[in-house]
């Protein structure tokens, strides 16, 4: 050895994926980003779920329960295609105080489990679903398994008769070596057809045989000229299912069962105990041509095809789902995975949890999964008043200690996200409505002038009415500007100017007892201000009934509260008036930068609220 060190050259074989090319001619990296593209969108989510409304084959009922399955799990598609029809597992909760909480939410008292062999060298592992899931994954099971029913009694008679052969009962059970054409109708293909009628069945099948390649073996004329009987030999429709199935003829030892390996494992598990199973060509929308004799395991390919990634129609374009933009709603099979990962991110759970609960040994694989950007956190901040947060009691309660909420209309509209909109009146005229933002005595009478009713300044409305039918309009508009004073206060409006001289009932009125200077305005907040000054109300009379049976001294007190109530309650059937002419118009929030596109934001925005709750 000469002694001399020589650097080490490395070359990362890696270094040209796809992903690191784009970084590469990026300016700068934008921690915005967060692959969108892997993440499923609510509108997607709600056209899969529409999905099933509108599928009409069997087939595309059972693979959108597949589809549920994955977005519930987050399995591999290799994981779902693999699962047995008896892969549930149920374990009683033996904790007594777990299983009581369970009670009162109306939950499963035990726990569920999904058996499963897991991709990747996993192994064979039990996924537990999380409990609100519990009822969806067993309806999902239910339900596959009667959809796919007469399926596996097709297999099983395969079986039973040493699967000489493909042919279903149906066509053994004809004497006959030759079978007509018109016989296979439904007992081996049934087709979709633009024309009704069976001609037009057989004319279709004719075709379909003629494409495999099927020989006639004999035709014949019964007696119209141009009906044609056709037969074909139970040999070589065998051989045209078993070209279906993928598999030899003869080859009787190695028929009806999916194999897979992983990781070197080998595995193998029969047609019939599959989960997923359905007929050749019943997932498809291009000529659809159903294959009822052949029955079939899923696989991704087909699964992807159906949602949008492969060469043929998609199920949401054949039924006319789109996204938002206008374009047709695709999804990949392996998305739900990277939004159950997305998810655990978001809740900021330790790798190692998330490894476990994605069924993976590899920690570092973490990373590919985690589609995680500042954008999320900072999208649900600033969406996060868009939702009404519901308080805990000892919030409630230091609330009602209070007369009123002081919280201001522009607090409503920026929490709520809409305001209400008279289509009687302008757009300025309803904005200062909801918002009280008069600009002096003259914006205030018009207001009062275009808003008068027999419930709101019927006095004033009377005497104005009356000057108006005797022509006397200046006395009219001077009457109105006398009562132009509208002070806003927490709930309602005082008509006196209440910045200059004061309240000589120290505002008796926040606390719900009758004063002839208050005014309801239509205020956007006003209504829901008086139900909850109502409620509170009627909690604080229910003590103070109470108290009164015990102490006479609470009597004056309790009838108090009783007068405050009807008024209240008459102050609400004067608001309702007002509100039945008002139309909800929704307003953008001035935070909001982007809008809630994606599961993944919607989980942020809704994790971030617990986060602030608890």
């Amino acid at each position: 050895m000469s002694g001399v060190i020589k650097p080490l050259h490395y070359s990362n074989r890696t270094n040209k994926t796809k992903k690191l090319e784009k970084l590469k001619k990026e300016e700068f990296i934008d921690d915005n980003h967060s692959d969108d593209e892997k993440l499923i969108t609510i509108k997607a989510f709600i056209n899969v779920i529409d999905l099933m409304g509108k599928a009409t084959s069997t087939g595309e009922k059972i693979l959108l329960n597949l589809v549920f399955l994955l977005i519930v799990t987050g399995f591999r598609s290799i994981e779902c295609i693999t699962l047995r029809k008896d892969a549930l597992v149920k374990r009683p909760i033996v904790d007594v105080l777990t299983k009581e909480q369970l009670i009162k939410q109306g939950q499963p008292q035990y726990s569920l489990g999904i058996k499963y062999i897991g991709a990747k060298g996993t192994g064979e592992r039990i996924h537990w679903v999380e409990p609100l899931a519990v009822p969806l994954v067993e309806a999902i099971f239910d339900n596959t398994l009667k959809l796919s029913e007469k399926m596996r009694k097709k297999i099983e008679y395969l079986r039973v008769k040493s699967q000489r052969d493909y042919l279903p009962e149906s066509l053994d059970n004809i004497p006959s070596t030759d079978i007509e054409i018109g016989d296979t109708i439904e007992n081996l293909i049934t087709t979709e057809c633009s024309r009704p009628g069976i001609g037009s069945l057989r004319d279709r099948l004719y075709k379909a045989f003629n494409s495999a390649r099927l020989p006639i073996s004999k035709e014949l004329r019964p007696g119209k000229k141009y009906d044609i009987e056709r037969y074909y030999s139970k040999v070589e429709i065998n051989r045209f299912i078993a070209s279906k199935y993928g598999e030899d003829a003869n080859a009787v030892e190695q028929k009806l069962t999916y194999r897979w390996s992983t990781s070197g494992k080998k595995y193998e598990i029969k047609y019939e105990d599959l989960l997923f199973i359905h007929e050749f060509g019943s997932t498809k929308f291009a000529r659809k041509q159903i294959l009822t004799a052949v029955v079939i395991p899923f696989s991704n390919p087909l699964i992807n095809n159906f949602l949008g990634f492969g060469g043929n129609k998609s199920a949401f374009e054949y039924y006319n789902l789109i996204e938002d933009d206008g374009s047709y709603t695709r999804l990949k099979s392996h998305m739900p995975r990277h939004n159950i990962n997305t998810f655990l991110a978001i809740a900021g759970l330790s790798e190692h949890l998330q490894a476990m609960l994605m069924g993976r040994i590899d920690i570092t694989q973490n990373e590919h999964y985690q589609h995680v950007a500042i954008k999320h956190i900072r999208k649900a901040t600033s969406l996060i008043s868009l939702a009404t947060i519901p308080k805990s009691n000892s919030e409630i309660s230091e609330k009602t200690e209070s007369k009123i909420d002081s919280s201001s209309p522009i607090d409503y509209i920026r929490n709520n996200g809409f305001i209400k909109i008279n289509p009687e009146h302008d757009l300025e005229a309803n904005l200062k409505t909801n918002l009280h933002t008069f600009d002096n005595r003259e914006d205030i009478a018009k207001h009062l002038e275009s808003t008068m009713s027999d419930t709101f300044l019927s006095d004033v409305k009377s005497a104005f009415d009356e000057f108006t039918d005797r022509s006397k309009k200046l006395e009219a508009k001077e009457l109105i500007e006398r009562h132009a004073t509208l002070h806003p206060l927490p709930l309602g409006s005082c008509n006196r100017n209440v910045a200059a001289s004061g309240c000589p009932t120290r505002l008796k009125c926040q606390s719900g007892e009758y004063c002839e200077s208050f005014e309801l305005t239509g205020r956007i907040d006003e209504h829901s201000k008086l139900n909850a000054l109502r409620e509170k109300l009627q909690e604080q009379f229910k003590q103070l009934e109470q108290l009164a049976v015990e102490d006479d001294s609470y009597t004056f007190a309790r009838n108090q509260m009783s007068k405050n109530l009807d008024n209240l309650a008459r102050l609400e059937r004067i608001s309702l008036l007002t509100e039945t002419k008002r139309q909800i118009a929704k307003v953008r929030h001035y935070k909001s930068e982007e809008k809630v596109t994606t599961l993944a934001d919607l989980f942020a925005r809704e994790h971030l609220k617990g986060e602030q709750n608890a």
